[in-house]
């Protein structure tokens, strides 16, 4: 291997899990210090929060579900149903896109600064959540779907 590609493959981890977040984080302006004692505090942080904890996962799974059923997908093999919603769980961490969101939606207030938190905190749980889901799945058991003939 040549000493560019070492370098490459020791920088790349710190790349991808360290400084793209960080970059995405301090590009979008976060603004941390928010009165959290406002009327709109509680249904923004709680839309956003569940919306990336269950709405992505859930709109991930019934999509899928339904292009199985209709023929126009095929259900992975070797996966099971536990490892799929997992899997949809992590798609919850959107934070880019979803910070950009949040600005399309609240420019500039503090109804932005909420909905951007919340967006922390959801992303955050989505990716607990999946990874927990993931984890505690059986590795040894796998179960291929069957699609019924009509």
């Amino acid at each position: 291997m040549s000493p560019a590609d070492r370098i490459e493959r020791a920088v790349a981890p710190w790349s991808a899990y360290l400084i793209l977040p960080l970059f995405a984080f301090s590009a979008t302006g976060v603004d941390l210090r928010v009165d959290l004692s406002s009327p709109f505090v509680l249904p923004i942080l709680l839309g956003v929060i569940l919306g990336l904890v269950i709405g992505k996962p859930l709109g991930i799974c019934l999509a899928s579900w339904l292009a199985i059923k209709a023929r126009v997908a095929m259900a992975p093999e070797d996966v099971s149903l536990r490892n799929f919603i997992g899997g949809a769980c992590l798609c919850g961490v959107g934070d880019t896109v979803s910070l950009l969101m949040a600005d399309q939606a609240f420019p500039q207030g503090p109804e932005s600064a909420i909905a951007k938190i919340g967006v922390l905190i959801g992303s955050a749980l989505a990716a607990a959540l999946g990874a927990y889901i993931l984890t505690a799945t059986p590795q040894t058991r796998t179960v291929s779907p069957v699609i019924e003939e009509t």
